[in-house]
C-alpha cells in the first residue's frame, strides 16, 4: 500500500545541516530533499537581530567586565545589544576626541 507522504520542515544551524541529515537518512524513515531558502521579512528581521547579537558580543568580549548592581531586567535582548553597542561606539568616540585634546 502506497501512502501520501506527509512533509515537515527541519531547521537547524547550518554547521549542523550535514550531521542532521545523515542521521535522517539512517533513520530511514523519511525521503530527505533540499528545498531553496524561503525569504520572508521575518528572517530578515531575525537575521538583522542575529547580527546586533554578533556584533554586540564581539564588541563586549573585549572590554572589562565590571559587576553593576543596577539590572535592566525590563530590558529585551534587542534593546540590550543596541544599549551595548550605543555605549562602545560612545566610548570609542570620546577616546578619539581625549587624544586630539591631547596631541
Amino acid at each position: 500500500m502506497i501512502v501520501k507522504m506527509k512533509k515537515a520542515t527541519m531547521l537547524c544551524l547550518p554547521s549542523d545541516k550535514e550531521t542532521a541529515l545523515e542521521k535522517l537518512r539512517d533513520l530511514g524513515v523519511m525521503h530527505v530533499e533540499f528545498e531553496n531558502r524561503i525569504e520572508s521579512d521575518d528572517i530578515t528581521k531575525i537575521e538583522q537581530v542575529v547580527g546586533k547579537i554578533d556584533r554586540a558580543s564581539a564588541l563586549l568580549s573585549t572590554r572589562e567586565v565590571k559587576d553593576h548592581s543596577k539590572k535592566k531586567g525590563d530590558m529585551t535582548g534587542a534593546e540590550i545589544c543596541d544599549e551595548a553597542i550605543e555605549i562602545v561606539e560612545t566610548d570609542a568616540a570620546l577616546k578619539k576626541e581625549l587624544d586630539a585634546f591631547v596631541r
